[in-house]
């Protein structure tokens, strides 16, 4: 067995998938670069993390029910001129989470509640809290209407 045979079989016993994925160009790339051993072993190790990073990033977003994949940067404020864009830049603080608060958007059918709302989820702390939207008119609450599970 080589030894590149072997380090597949030990990528893949560790589940090292990124790494594995990539080692012919990682190992072709430390040998032009003539690199110190700690920085090839570095940019392993990264390749590693931020494949991990973004398949729990997109998992998480997949959890959180969101209509839209948008962020606050993509909000088109002029879309809706009585949106107060201060209001919507707070949110984007995720300050509402550390105070233990819920945030909840209410008004009229078209007027970017989907599009604002979504944006906190999507922006925010990748590592912190978890978002879940919930879309009260698909899932036939009102206004008003007891919520599952509430006695009050």
């Amino acid at each position: 067995m080589t030894t590149l045979e072997r380090l597949r079989t030990t990528l893949t016993a560790l589940n090292l998938t990124a790494i594995d994925a990539r080692l012919e160009a990682l190992l072709e790339g430390a040998s032009k670069q003539d690199s110190a051993y700690g920085d090839f072993l570095l940019e392993v190790m990264s390749t590693e993390a931020d494949a991990r990073r973004q398949r729990y990033l997109k998992t998480r977003l997949q959890l959180a029910h969101l209509p839209y994949v948008k962020t606050f940067d993509q909000f088109d404020f002029t879309f809706q001129p009585s949106i107060d864009e201060r209001q919507i830049r707070e949110l984007r603080t995720l300050r509402f989470v550390h105070e233990a608060s819920n945030v909840i958007l209410l008004g009229a059918a078209g007027r970017g509640k989907n599009s604002s709302g979504g944006g906190p989820g999507r922006d925010g702390d990748p590592v912190g809290p978890g978002s879940l939207f919930h879309d009260g008119a698909r899932s036939g609450h009102r206004p008003g209407a007891r919520l599952p599970g509430r006695t009050s």
